[in-house]
């Protein structure tokens, strides 16, 4: 028996299960449907029978009646699956309003939908459309039965897929099933985990993915982008399952193929790369899914609608009775429709980052079925919904907020003995009796991994410290807990169970913002534990022997990382009292202390595992790594970290290198140390009193590859000469200076008395000599660059923003190896370095540099191997080469982007090099912006073979060469010219020249075309344009009104027009351009007279409507009763037109409103929409 049917078999099995199961029987009984119950069971026993010849029968010869039986009885027990829903649907419904009658009130009943208490209990069966579809099973099952003889077929014992399903035993749940079968499906490689690296994402291999589209066969819909690519109407009728990949907008148009599978059991959206918690992958929808779509796929039992920015959820969604599993994660939403209440079978409710969700439904108790409740990172959420304990099937419930008024209280935990996985318990500030945390009897709850206990934040006299102690106490977790974390807590100790050797799972906790705590609890004790922060504690003093716990022999044995921070009292870390020999933090790897100013004396020593070690805003803290004088030792931290591998010191104590305490002398007696040799990464900031770095400062990094230096603003020069021939970095890699506002040069030495011999020895040494990064950042004072640049022979990166007092570059220039010079603010830089000799840059980006007047004075002009050149707001720059005449020759220059160089007159001319496509044969991007005073572009320019990419923009001087040198721009794909004088014949001529066919986007502003009308302009002669902007052309109406009309003006296959700075157009006729069948997009910009745009329902495929600073635009029809918008349309975007924004106004309930309120995203003066309409009063 193949897999298919294997399937199909263990389902009739299933089907036969619920048919005599005693919960269905019973409410048989109550409606007297009993008999007939028991009749389909027994018929579907004996068509199970003889399952399995069929299927032997089909795979041996061509039995295409067999082939059809099997795919009718399909249909027919999915069929009979739904209806015996409704009918376990309605039997959960009378015990829901039963449960309901039996209260002391009618408070919540009354909450409950009139649809759903408006009739009797037998209202269901006695139905006359019940009855008709029961007749027709009926039919259906005998006729099955009855060809069942005519095909042949023979009872064969089919025990070999007895059990395919199983029911759980014991206190396995279903779920627990579920992984059991998955990780056995894992192990045999049906699946296998993504190689995108996501968490818990995992894929199926192409031939596992093409069995069970196989095994599927008909049953599974996979909607394609493209719906005329969806499966044809006959497959469509049978889907029961379905799903999609989510874009980022959906019209109505993409979920067409739903309108005839209505019996579809799944709604699926899929992406991937969407399991974090960015809001910005949030897609948005047609509110015609939620409002039309949903409500007519009644056999749903999975709807997603994951990362849907929907803003309302409409009442409606209470008709899929039969829904299972709902995803509404990330959705805007503030509350949910009451009738969710009504999801009887509703097992999986995610509301996940519904950042906006305020309240859940009054009834939420109604849920009988509930297993999983996600709210995780809902943080508006303010309360539980009453009787919340009554959801004694709840396994996930991932946040409990302890109610300040009436509602739910933390005793509502008591009869949730199933929870597991995480939960948060927050608002425990409104705890009003501290018994009823008792009575939540978390200690029993042994399958919880993750908990958070959880008070405000905010300070209250009325809390008090004492109450709360009994309260955490009370709170105590099962001791399988793996993660612990307490928020808010203002006891002034922890009860005896924190740090008990019990939890021996536990390997997180952390503490945050317990502000009252005056010591902590034993938790070196815990065995497992390997992340500890705390943050926070504001009235500790003092960490001593009660931290590592009284007697342990080996405390913190697993720790890993330990964090504590915001601790402002903090004085002491005290080691007294702790054994000898007892070996604390053995396994430590990452230590952090941040923002505590009190702290001072030493850190435990012997951390030998510590990798990497962050110190930030002690300013008390002295730190070394060299061994000192005796009488430093008490006030400082000698750090001999062999294991570590990143330092961060920031805001610390560092011994001055003028201190006569620490004189050479020492320095030289403890040379053979190297206590931090394995240290690669070092970052010292905002190191108050620093002036150099201390000799010993550099003292055994042997190993060091990246050294930054930021925010030290006393720092004038990095270090001494003698301290840089003796300890030389060798290797540094990356090394970075920013905000030292002092600094002047990087070594305190006078540059300008430098003789030969001490050039020479400069040479001939090996400092920084790896060094491959170098970036100077924000050193307002810095004058001079070091001398022995040139020196760095692996330099690559040299990168130096906002340095103002720099005015030249070493006159040894730099070294040959550089690829990337990036220089930005540097207002007083007269010149650059010799760029001829860098015959390795690639990269040369000078920006913000108004004293410099040319960038080359060599007579070869720019290095060959250039790729990119950017030039920007450089107000004197007159040339890019110094002496009139010198040419370039740059064959491997790709970009050329030259904005806001007001004095720039030309461009230099090319060599002669005929060579594979001339000097800029790879050019292939060229943008010259704001130029005021250029006059000319070299032919030769224009000769750049491979330019895909021309804008010229603000150039009002610029005269063009010859007419038929742009003959050449043959592979342009996108251009973008104004109206200066050499604009007019490059347009002239692309519009003329057929062999123009690479072109896609093209934008011309203001740019003379002399008298010829539109229509003659020669548009329509670009097949290949996609895209164009039009900029600043007169004319009251567009299409402007010619005889010849659009046809001939505009390209075929246009698909985004964009209509800028039109100053008389007061009209707008779009019906003129219905010959334009893949128009997506229409901008209309700054066209201060507009007041009607007209005929937008004539374009077929529109999806995205921009409409800005068009303040007289009131309407989108000559006559308001025509209005009409494509289906089509995704996006609609109206800013600063205050006339057509009230009218489309949801708030304002304007008159447009209904009429876009099926686009899937509205934006109005800057706000998304909610595009869910209003409510019926």
């Amino acid at each position: 028996m193949v897999v298919a049917e294997i399937f199909l078999g263990a389902f009739v099995k299933a089907l036969v299960s619920v048919l005599t199961s005693q919960e269905l029987l019973s409410f048989a009984r109550r409606e007297k449907i009993d008999a007939l119950l028991t009749k389909w069971s027994t018929m579907l026993d004996q068509i199970d029978a003889v399952l399995a010849d069929a299927e032997e029968k089909q795979t041996r010869t061509d039995q295409r009646g067999i082939q059809q039986w099997l795919e009718d009885l399909e249909d027919l027990a999915y069929d009979l699956d739904d209806m015996l829903d409704e009918f376990s649907t309605e039997a959960l419904r009378q015990q829901v309003l039963k449960k309901e009658s039996r209260g002391s009130t009618s408070k919540v009943r009354a909450l409950i939908p009139t649809c759903c208490t408006r009739f009797d209990p037998s209202t269901l069966v006695s139905d006359f459309r019940m009855r008709s579809k029961m007749d027709e099973m009926t039919k259906r099952l005998k006729d099955l039965l009855d060809r069942r003889t005519g095909l042949h077929l023979q009872i064969v014992d089919a025990g070999h897929y007895e059990g395919l399903i199983q029911k759980p035993t014991g206190h396995k749940q279903m779920e627990d099933l579920g992984c059991e079968y998955f990780r056995e499906l894992l192990s045999r490689s049906f699946f296998q985990p993504s190689s995108s690296g996501e968490f818990s994402l995992f894929v199926m291999h192409d031939l596992i993915n093409n069995l069970a589209q196989f095994v599927a066969g008909r049953t599974c819909l996979r909607l394609e982008e493209n719906p005329e690519n969806n499966e044809d109407d006959k497959n469509i009728t049978k889907a029961r399952h379905s799903s999609y990949m989510r874009g980022y907008l959906h019209g109505i148009k993409r979920f067409e193929a739903f309108q005839k599978a209505k019996n579809v059991r799944s709604f699926l959206p899929f992406r991937l790369g969407d399991r974090g918690t960015n809001y910005y992958q949030t897609s948005f929808l047609t509110s015609d899914v939620p409002l039309h779509l949903l409500p007519g796929l009644k056999r749903l039992r999975v709807l997603s609608l994951r990362r849907y920015g929907i803003c309302e959820l409409p009442g409606s969604i209470g008709d899929l009775k039969l829904v299972r599993f709902l995803d509404l994660s990330f959705a805007l939403i503030a509350t949910l429709p009451e009738s969710i209440s009504t999801l009887y079978n509703l097992q999986t409710l995610i509301l996940s980052y519904c950042k906006n969700l305020n309240k859940l439904p009054t009834t939420t108790s109604n849920l009988i079925n509930l297993r999983h409740l996600d709210v995780t990172g809902a943080d508006s959420l303010q309360e539980m919904p009453p009787k919340i304990g009554e959801l004694t099937c709840l396994q996930t419930l991932s946040n409990f907020i302890v109610n300040q008024d009436e509602g739910s209280t933390i005793n509502e935990l008591k009869n949730l003995i199933h929870l597991k996985g995480t939960l948060c318990i927050s608002g425990l500030e409104n705890v009003a009796d501290v018994f009823d945390a008792s009575r939540a009897i978390l200690k029993d709850k042994q399958g919880l991994d993750v908990l958070l206990i959880k008070w405000s934040n905010a300070s209250d006299n009325s809390r008090n410290g004492s109450v709360e102690l009994n309260l955490l106490d009370m709170l105590r977790p099962h001791i399988n807990v793996k993660e612990l974390t307490i928020i808010g807590y203002h006891g002034l100790t922890f009860p005896t169970w924190l740090g008990n050797s019990l939890f021996c799972n536990m390997v997180s906790l952390k503490f945050q913002n317990c502000e009252n705590c005056i010591s902590l609890p034993p938790l070196g004790q815990l065995p497992s534990l390997e992340n500890l922060h705390i943050q926070g504690m504001k009235a500790v003093e003092n960490i001593g022997l009660e931290f590592y716990g009284l007697g342990c022999s080996n405390p913190f044995p697993t720790l890993q990382i330990l964090t504590l921070e915001d601790m402002p009292e903090w004085q002491d870390w005290s080691h007294f009292g702790v054994e000898e020999r007892a070996q604390a933090f053995i396994r430590l790897s990452e230590l952090s202390i941040k923002r505590c100013p009190k702290l001072l004396g030493k850190l435990p020593e012997n951390l030998t595992h510590v990798r990497k070690l962050e110190i930030e805003e002690c300013p008390l803290l002295v730190f070394a790594w060299a061994p000192s004088p005796t009488e430093l030792n008490q006030v400082r931290n000698t750090l001999q970290f062999v294991a570590l591998i990143s330092l961060s010191l920031t805001h610390v104590s560092i011994p001055d290198s003028g201190n006569p305490k620490v004189g050479n002398e020492a320095m030289l007696e403890n040379a053979r140390y190297s206590y931090l040799s394995s240290l690669i990464s070092f970052t010292v900031k905002n190191i108050q009193g620093l002036r150099c770095l201390p000799g010993w400062f550099l003292q055994g990094l042997t190993g060091l590859q990246q050294l930054f230096i930021r925010g030290c603003q006393e720092l004038t020069s990095l270090w001494k000469n003698e301290v840089r021939r003796r300890h030389r970095l060798p290797a540094l890699r990356r090394l970075e200076i920013k905000e030292c506002p002092q600094l002047i040069s990087f070594c305190e030495e006078d540059e300008n008395e430098e003789n030969e011999e001490g050039l020479q020895q400069h040479e001939e040494l090996h400092y920084l000599m790896m060094l491959e990064h170098l970036k100077i950042t924000s050193c307002e004072k810095l004058k001079n660059l070091p001398l022995w640049l040139h020196n760095l022979k692996y330099l690559q990166d040299l990168i130096i923003i906002y340095c103002p007092c720099l005015i030249f570059f070493p006159k040894e220039g730099l070294p040959s190896t550089l690829t990337t010079l990036d220089i930005l603010n540097c207002g007083a830089l007269r010149s650059l370095p010799e760029l001829t000799m860098l015959n390795s840059l690639e990269t040369l980006k000078v920006r913000g540099c108004p004293s410099l007047t040319y960038l080359s004075c060599s007579k070869t002009g720019l290095p060959p191997t250039l790729k990119s050149l950017w030039l920007h707001n450089c107000g004197n720059l007159e040339s890019i080469l110094a002496e009139d005449g010198m040419k370039i020759n740059c064959p491997s220059l790709e970009l050329v982007w030259i904005t806001s160089c007001e004095s720039l007159k030309s461009l230099p001319d090319l060599m002669q090099n005929n060579y594979n496509g001339g000097c800029l044969r790879n050019l292939s991007q060229l943008w010259i912006k704001d130029c005021d005073n250029l006059e000319s572009i070299p032919e030769g320019w224009f000769t750049a073979i491979n330019l895909k990419e021309l804008e010229i923009y603000g150039c009002k001087k610029l005269k063009g060469p010859p007419y038929l040198v742009y003959n050449n721009l043959t592979s342009l794909q996108q251009l973008s010219v104004d109206n200066c004088a050499s604009a007019t014949g490059l347009v002239s001529c692309i519009l003329n020249n057929a062999q123009f066919t690479n072109l896609t986007a093209l934008g011309i502003f203001n740019v003379d075309m002399g008298n010829k009308p539109r229509s003659e302009w020669g548009f329509h002669r670009l097949s290949s344009l996609r895209a164009l902007k039009l900029e600043r052309y007169g004319g009251a109406s567009f299409p402007p009104e010619e005889k010849d009309g659009m046809m001939q003006w505009l390209p075929p296959f246009l698909t985004t027009l964009r209509i800028y700075e039109f100053p008389n157009l007061e009209k707008l006729h779009c019906k003129d351009f219905q010959n334009l069948p893949c128009l997506r997009g229409l901008e209309i910009w700054k066209c201060p007279k507009l007041t009607t745009i007209t005929g937008l329902g004539q374009l077929p495929s529109l999806s995205k409507l921009s409409i800005g600073d068009c303040p007289n635009v009131e309407s989108f029809s000559a006559e308001d009763q025509a209005f009409r918008l494509p289906p089509s349309l995704l996006h609609l975007w109206i800013l600063h037109c205050p006339l057509l924004s009230e009218r489309c106004s949801k708030k304002k309930k304007g008159q447009y409103w209904p009429l876009i309120s099926h686009i899937p995203q509205v934006h109005i003066d800057g706000r998304l929409q909610d595009t869910m309409p209003q409510p019926f009063n």
